[in-house]
């Protein structure tokens, strides 16, 4: 039997993809972060409060996340964001243009995050 387990706000949960199914709600401008790598998956909620000014901060505790799986786990691992606001919006009133939305910044952000560690 299945067990299903709730993620909660700035938590990481990593499970048996045969036990455990992770769950979460709740993402009113948050941004769930999924990985599958092999017979694991995890699952973080980050908190809408997260932006540039503190980025560093939730970037150590998603690092130290990422470091509960063993070397080399996250070969071909498969991520997936998700989240309420469209991670592509541009602010208007940026100076060139082509900055994201406030709203739009964190799903953007975690995007790259997750390309710099390879993960797709």
């Amino acid at each position: 039997m299945r067990t299903q387990v709730k993620v909660g706000l700035d938590q990481w949960l990593v499970g048996d993809t045969q036990q455990v199914d992770l769950i979460t709600d709740g993402l009113n401008g948050c941004v769930a972060v999924g990985i599958v790598a092999g017979n694991k998956v995890s699952l973080a909620h980050v908190y809408s409060g997260c932006d540039k000014a503190n980025w560093n901060e939730y970037e150590k505790g998603l690092d130290e996340a990422l470091g509960k799986y063993e070397p080399g786990e996250l070969t071909g691992a498969k991520a997936f964001l998700i989240c309420a606001q469209d991670p592509d919006t541009k602010d208007p009133n940026s100076k060139d243009g082509i900055e994201p939305s406030k709203s739009a910044w964190l799903p953007q952000q975690l995007k790259s995050w997750l390309e710099e560690k390879d993960i797709e």
